[in-house]
């Protein structure tokens, strides 16, 4: 009886030992399980944080593109319209020369149907009244 009994209590014993290793087994893998959920929502997390980060990194771009194209825009209306207004002030200055150099013209036709002696005088005059004119059509 007292082999029997020592063979009773060795198998008690060993299904205790079995029985308690199964324990912590079963709570590491329980623990292994939360922190593999833990794992997945965090990667879960960076993956949906990641593609908002992309979205708004897209979203910027975009907007930054369509900026761009809407300040080149402005800006090739802005040139446009200072090119209209150059050519419009060139056209303006190239009549008024012309008018200076016909004036001009008609001032040494003058000159030269006056006699010889008055022509100093006359041409002092002729020099001073195209600086007037120059003087006075810059001005404005």
């Amino acid at each position: 009886a007292n082999l029997a009994d020592k063979r009773a209590l060795e198998a008690l014993t060993g299904n205790a030992v079995i029985s308690e290793s199964s324990a912590v087994n079963a709570d590491a893998i329980e623990a292994i399980r939360m922190v593999h959920t833990t794992m997945q929502e965090d990667l879960g997390g960076l993956c949906t944080r990641q593609e908002y980060d992309r979205q708004r990194i897209d979203d910027k771009f975009d907007r930054l593109a369509a900026s761009n194209a809407h300040e080149l825009k402005a800006l090739k209306k802005h040139f446009g319209d200072q090119l209209v207004r150059l050519q419009e002030v060139d056209n303006v200055l190239q009549r008024r020369l012309k008018g200076v150099i016909d004036r001009q013209d008609l001032m040494e036709s003058v000159l030269a149907a006056l006699p010889q002696k008055h022509h100093m005088l006359f041409g002092g005059f002729a020099m001073v009244v195209p600086m007037y004119v120059l003087l006075h059509l810059t001005r404005d």
